[in-house]
């Protein structure tokens, strides 16, 4: 293990860093672009954080960003595109508006999802907002305003799901509803059948909702609706669920706990849930700091839509600090997470934050991690896409928050690597 980790190293400083395989290939799994780059900033002097990537389904060769540029009232969301891979992006559009200011900081960033249109959701002082782009991100519609409670209170957290013909749902955390529960909020959903045009009335889901843990919501094989969300059990215990609607989000089945991980924490860990699909199989991957031998960011999956879940596996494996993971399918029949962390093996295991890439094979079995190149300052939650042909980008926010960058990385993976492993 240290000589490969040492090999990684040596590779890495030279701009091509590698993952050997399990049958002890010496071939690099993945190639990485030698030197990441900083995203223009539209306003001079003014911070970029909190990016999102998106390959078009289409054509591989586009792929959209959102980021978030200004403080407070004056924070906006841009929307630029690539039209070759990266290379160059046409000028930033402004996604928010005046009367739908952005609220971005931690989990609680905006997202981008496709399904039929674009569509990007975000928090604001207001509320939860959406935006959508009929015309592949040409331009994007008025914000509409989509949760529903009184103004003063709290709805934020949001996150999207949508595919054509089957909906879009949008959920979020809110304040509106507590309970016995210390610092517990509720869970809201509101949908649309109309491909974003209008939104139905929220209904609440859940109580004793983890308050700063995003939430996820998927859409599964045959149109189900599952939410995941950080729930608070008696102790207090803060640990991931699941529930799933076959009536198009109107009712949920009772939640079920994707792992007993115990995670008493007297406060919220500020780290949501990651969820991808394959086919009939649902992956999640989450933070735990349960115990010394148990923490870092693990892997479950479910084959039923997710009532049931595999015992969950350590994703991170020897990554310190691991956090804040993002999950993406790739074209056959793989998933990749990316999390953010740091090397054992360097500075005595407090180097600045670094991202890291793991492989999820067909057969749930990972690769080691690999650490992804860096532009030398501190990476912050990690977003990963893949594309055809074995492409992957990632996207972060680093450096400190006054002067933070949006930085693009990409990969190709290589053909023909060995067989992945359960890590031990």
């Amino acid at each position: 293990m240290t000589a490969m980790r040492s090999l990684q190293r040596q590779l890495a400083g030279a701009g091509l860093c590698c993952l050997l395989s399990a049958c002890g290939s010496h071939e690099p799994a993945y190639r990485f672009e030698a030197s990441p780059r900083a995203l223009p900033v539209e306003s001079h002097g003014v911070a970029a954080r909190d990016a999102r990537v998106l390959v078009d389904p289409v054509s591989s060769g586009t792929i959209y960003v959102t980021d978030v540029e200004g403080t407070g009232a004056n924070s906006r969301l841009l929307f630029r595109m690539s039209s070759d891979g990266g290379d160059t992006f046409d000028s930033p559009i402004t996604v928010s508006t005046s009367t739908a200011p952005v609220s971005s900081h931690g989990e609680n960033a905006p997202k981008l999802v496709q399904g039929g249109p674009l569509y990007a959701v975000w928090s604001g002082e207001n509320g939860v907002f959406v935006a959508r782009s009929t015309t592949w991100g040409s331009s994007f519609e008025a914000p509409a305003r989509v949760s529903d409670g009184k103004k003063g209170g709290f709805s934020g957290y949001p996150s999207l799901a949508a595919q054509l013909g089957k909906g879009v749902y949008v959920v979020w955390i809110d304040s509106r509803e507590t309970t016995l529960q210390q610092d517990s909020y509720s869970l809201r959903i509101a949908s649309s059948m109309d491909a974003g045009a209008t939104f139905s009335p929220s209904t609440r889901v859940a109580l004793d909702v983890c308050p700063c843990c995003r939430p996820s919501v998927l859409i599964g094989e045959q149109g189900e609706v599952i939410l995941f969300w950080r729930k608070i059990f008696a102790g207090p215990i803060h640990d991931m669920v699941a529930a799933t609607s076959h009536d198009q989000g109107k009712t949920f089945s009772e939640p079920v706990r994707i792992a007993e991980d115990n995670w008493k924490i007297d406060g919220c860990p500020d780290s949501g849930i990651a969820v991808s699909r394959i086919g009939s199989r649902i992956y999640v991957a989450w933070l735990t700091e349960a115990r010394p031998d148990h923490r870092g960011v693990f892997l479950s999956w479910s084959d039923d839509q997710g009532a049931h879940w595999a015992p969950s596996v350590s994703a991170s494996q020897s990554v310190l600090d691991a956090n804040y993971p993002s999950l993406d399918a790739t074209e056959d029949g793989r998933v990749l997470l990316a999390f953010q962390g740091r090397d054992p093996a360097v500075a005595s295991g407090w180097a600045p934050m670094g991202a890291f890439l793991v492989e999820i094979g067909a057969d749930a079995n990972l690769s080691e991690p690999i650490a992804i190149p860096s532009v030398g300052k501190p990476v912050s939650r990690p977003t990963i896409v893949s594309g055809t042909g074995g492409r992957v980008f990632i996207v972060w926010t680093a450096g400190g928050p006054e002067s933070s960058q949006v930085v693009i990385e990409r990969a190709r993976r290589n053909q023909g690597i060995g067989a992945l492993r359960r890590p031990s």
